[in-house]
């Protein structure tokens, strides 16, 4: 799901930092885990709409999102 969520971002001009998670992230290999990814600060003002996006999009469930800190957010999404 990754590829298919950094391939999302580029078609909506959102640029991002992934900062966890990258270390199989072009192999062919299952990575359904824990990714970290860093937003612009005025992107991360409407990563919740992003997100929602994205998933609606796709057929995805957002089936949780919690405010870690002022500026962290945590989003579970089951495919």
């Amino acid at each position: 799901m990754i590829k298919l969520f950094l391939k999302f971002l580029e078609e909506q001009s959102v640029a991002y930092r992934i900062t966890n998670g990258y270390e199989h992230i072009v192999d062919n290999v299952k990575n359904d885990g824990d990714h970290d990814i860093l937003f612009a600060k005025n992107t991360f003002k409407k990563i919740d709409s992003v997100i929602s996006e994205f998933s609606i999009t796709h057929g995805f469930k957002l089936v949780q999102k919690y405010h870690q800190g002022e500026y962290a957010k945590n989003f579970i999404i089951w495919i």
